[in-house]
């Protein structure tokens, strides 16, 4: 989606923001790559790293879990700062 979706989107309570980068990121204590540091307002925080392996693959269980909490959401809007870090999220339905 672009910038003015996610505008016109955020704040509707069927749509949950998703934030796939790293916790520091999204709390603004470190920001390499984006303008402004933290994160969209109301967007909630699953960085990718938390539910995979050393080998980048998907721990299941974890997944499960995480998404559980947003799966009664209209429309969920998976976010990062390059497209890579949300990608892993939108690999399992999420995008």
């Amino acid at each position: 989606v672009d910038i003015e979706t996610v505008k016109a989107k955020k704040d509707l309570p069927e749509v949950v923001l998703v934030d796939s980068r790293d916790s520091d990121r999204y709390l603004g204590k470190h920001e390499p790559i984006d303008p402004i540091a933290g994160h969209i307002p109301g967007a909630v925080n699953y960085p990718w790293k938390q539910v995979t392996d050393e080998n980048s693959l998907a721990k299941v269980d974890e997944q499960i879990q995480r998404w559980e909490k947003v799966k009664n959401a209209e429309e969920v809007i998976v976010y990062c700062g390059s497209g890579v870090t949300a990608s892993i999220n939108e690999k399992f339905g999420y995008s």
